[in-house]
């Protein structure tokens, strides 16, 4: 798909979403989440594994092992990793909720 139907598509889902009731939030995040995961695909990379336990005559769970493995293998989890890590490090971030309590702390002290 090119990316204008990628756009098209992920405003229908978000439009559907909300219309059946799901919160915006939530449904922000899988939406990114799904897009993501399909914009970073390459089944070349994440089935490599899988394929050669199979070549091997791996047993099932092994297989299963791959199989999941596999799954996971997609660049969008360490990309997660990454923009966790560079949200934690921002002071003025961390900084939001410790104010917040600080005033919700003045408030009950009157």
């Amino acid at each position: 798909m090119s990316d204008p139907q990628v756009a098209v598509a992920m405003l229908l889902i978000l439009l559907l979403a909300i219309f059946l009731g799901f919160p915006v939030a939530f449904t922000l995040m899988a939406l990114g989440v799904a897009f993501g995961y399909y914009a970073y695909l390459n089944p070349g990379r994440m089935w490599r594994a899988y394929e050669r336990a199979v070549e091997d005559g791996a047993d099932g769970w092994t297989l299963a092992e791959h199989w999941i493995g596999g799954f996971f293998n997609n660049r969008i989890f360490d990309l997660f990793v990454n923009q966790t890590y560079s949200v934690i490090s921002n002071d003025v971030l961390t900084a939001i909720p410790l104010f917040l309590f600080m005033g919700y702390i003045v408030e009950r002290a009157n």
